[in-house]
């Protein structure tokens, strides 16, 4: 068992989960109460639901991924609710294989390279500046995630942004 602080402020809570049962990690890491970047704001969609329009936000997670090229590029990908109960809406279940908890120094700076393996980060504390290789950039903030499948070509860099450590969790996907 692990016990987690998230971030100070309105979002502040601790939560304890078993490191090793690797779908709870993933329900972490989509249950987490989302604080979008500048970059990376919530979509707001209108909805008919036969008794008037109302307006719902649409979670999404930065995407890194690799073309046929070996060029990085960023996307965004929505999060599927296949479930509502209790006030709270749920993905469905998506398959990890583990844990890694990572703490990164302040001066943090990693030249081009691709991703060990397809995970999902979840930055906890501080952000990370993220450069794809057709030159986009990135912040990923504390609170948000982003799934790495950048594993092959020119890769990214990493740049830190906010000269504090920063600590994240890793969630291998394969």
């Amino acid at each position: 068992m692990v016990s987690i602080v998230w971030p100070t402020g309105p979002w502040a809570e601790r939560r304890t989960i078993d490191t090793t049962v690797a779908s709870e990690a993933v329900a972490l890491a989509v249950d987490i109460r989302y604080r979008p970047s500048k970059q990376l704001r919530p979509v707001h969609r209108e909805r008919s639901n036969g008794r008037g329009i109302h307006r719902e936000d649409v979670m999404r997670i930065h995407n890194l991924y690799t073309d046929a090229n070996g060029e990085s590029h960023f996307r965004d990908i929505e999060v599927e609710w296949i479930e509502e109960r209790r006030g709270s809406k749920l993905s469905k279940r998506l398959p990890a294989t583990g844990v890694i908890f990572r703490e990164t120094r302040a001066e943090h700076k990693l030249d081009w390279h691709p991703a060990p393996r397809r995970q999902y980060i979840v930055n906890l504390d501080a952000g990370v500046k993220i450069t794809a290789s057709d030159g986009e950039s990135r912040l990923i903030g504390a609170g948000e995630v982003i799934l790495v499948e950048d594993t092959t070509g020119k890769g990214h860099l990493s740049d830190h942004v906010e000269g504090k450590i920063r600590h994240s969790i890793f969630i291998p996907v394969e």
